[in-house]
C-alpha cells in the first residue's frame, strides 16, 4: 500500500503543503514566543501557511523545525507530536474523521498524503506477526529533516500507543530514524535505532491493524475534500510556479535562488522549461507582476510599498518594470480596477415601503 509511486524518478521541485507546520508554529507561539519573527525570517507568515494552496519546499519545512528545536529544545517538536491534535492538520486530520480501524486509517491516510507532498513515498508492509509504515523521501534533502521526522514518528507512535491500549508491547515496537536522540527521555518504552536521512519506519504487530479507531472531531477542522480540490502540483511549471510564489517578497528573490529552492541548476530547468514556452526569468517576473497585480487591486499600499515588498530599489523601477509587463503604470491599473470594481456593484432602485414611525 503506498500513497505515491515509490519507483518514479523525481524531477519535480519536492513541495508539502505549508499547513503541515501549523501544529508546530501553534506550540511554538503557546510557549511563548513570536511566531511572526520566527517566520520573517524564511519570509513566510502564518495566515500564508494556513491557506489550501500553499505549496513550499520541503527544505523550507525541515529548516522551520530546525529552527523552532533550536530556540525551544532538541526534543520540542517530539514533544509536540505527542501532545498536538492530529485532527486539525491534514493529512492526518481528514483520515481520523472516516477510519473505523487502524488499517483503516493508513490506508486513507496514505491516499490523502499523496495530496499533500509529490516527494514522499508512504508505504505499509505486512508480513505474518509485524507490519511496517515506512516514509520514503524521493530526493535528497539539503536541510536535514531530523526534526520534522521526530515529530511525525511522534504522531505515529502515540496514534500506535492509543490504538493499542491494553494490548500495548512496547519490546515489538521498533523505530529506525535519523536522529534516535531526539525523542523524550521516556518514549513509551519503545526502542529506536538509527537510519539515513532518507526516511523512516515503524515496525509493529500486524494485530494492531485490526484493532477499532476512535474518530476524533476536532473544533477546527479541513474541510473534507479541500485538500483534494488543491493537490499538490505534479508537473514541473506549476511545480516551480508554486515555489516562486512563495518566494515573492523575499529580498534574494531571484532566477539564481528560486532554481536553488527547486534543487536544481538554472541552466537545467530551463532547458525543461523550454518545452513548455518559458523560462526561470520568466516564471520570476510573472510572479511580481502577480504579486503587485493583487497588492494594487486588493489593498490601499503605495506604490513605493510594493516596490519595496518586491525587492526594487524604488518606486520608479517598480514602476518602469510594471509597465514592461502590462503596459499600463501601476497607478493607471489601480485605477483601471477601482472603475471596474465599481461598474460591476449593482446599483439597486429605490423600494417604496410602508414604515412605522
Amino acid at each position: 500500500m503506498t500513497g505515491q509511486d515509490g519507483n518514479a524518478q523525481h524531477r519535480t521541485p519536492p513541495l508539502a503543503r505549508g499547513r503541515v507546520l501549523l501544529p508546530l508554529l501553534v506550540a511554538y507561539r503557546e510557549s511563548g514566543r513570536s511566531v511572526e519573527d520566527l517566520l520573517a525570517g524564511f519570509d513566510l507568515s502564518f495566515s500564508e501557511l494556513s491557506a489550501p494552496n500553499c505549496f513550499i519546499p520541503h527544505d523550507t519545512i525541515y529548516a522551520v523545525f530546525e529552527a523552532v528545536a533550536q530556540n525551544t529544545s532538541p526534543d520540542f517538536p517530539a514533544l509536540v507530536g505527542q501532545t498536538s491534535d492530529p485532527t486539525v492538520s491534514s493529512p492526518f486530520g481528514q483520515a481520523f474523521r472516516t477510519a473505523n480501524s487502524l488499517a483503516d486509517f493508513i490506508g486513507k491516510f496514505c491516499v490523502h498524503a499523496g495530496n499533500n507532498t509529490n516527494a514522499v513515498t508512504m508505504t505499509l508492509d505486512v508480513s505474518g506477526d509485524y507490519a511496517v509504515l515506512s516514509a520514503k523521501r524521493r530526493f535528497t534533502p539539503r536541510c536535514s529533516p531530523a526534526y520534522m521526522d521526530a515529530f511525525q514518528i511522534s504522531r505515529w507512535v502515540t496514534l500506535l500507543h492509543e490504538t493499542a491500549g491494553q494490548n500495548w508491547e512496547a519490546n515489538r515496537v521498533l523505530v529506525r530514524v535519523n536522529r534516535p536522540d531526539l525523542f523524550p527521555s521516556y518514549f513509551y518504552g519503545i526502542r529506536a535505532v538509527g537510519a539515513g536521512p532518507d526516511g523512516y519506519s515503524i515496525r509493529f504487530p500486524s494485530a494492531w491493524l485490526l484493532h477499532d479507531f476512535v474518530n476524533r472531531t476536532a473544533a477546527e477542522g479541513i474541510p473534507a475534500g479541500q485538500d483534494a480540490k488543491n493537490p499538490v502540483p505534479t508537473d514541473l511549471l506549476s511545480s516551480i510556479q508554486s515555489v516562486a510564489n512563495s518566494m515573492v517578497g523575499r529580498s534574494d528573490f531571484s532566477v539564481t535562488t528560486l532554481a536553488r529552492a527547486c534543487g536544481a541548476r538554472g541552466a537545467v530547468l530551463n532547458r525543461r522549461l523550454a518545452a513548455y514556452g518559458t523560462s526561470l526569468s520568466r516564471i520570476v517576473i510573472e510572479a511580481k507582476c502577480d504579486r503587485a497585480k493583487h497588492l494594487l487591486s486588493g489593498s490601499a499600499t503605495s506604490v513605493g510599498d510594493i516596490a519595496d515588498q518586491l525587492g526594487y530599489s524604488d518606486a520608479t523601477a517598480m514602476t518602469r518594470a510594471f509597465k514592461k509587463w502590462t503596459g499600463q503604470t501601476p497607478s493607471d491599473f489601480r485605477a483601471h480596477e477601482v472603475k471596474r470594481h465599481a461598474a460591476s456593484v449593482p446599483i439597486l432602485d429605490p423600494v417604496e415601503c410602508e414604515c412605522e414611525t
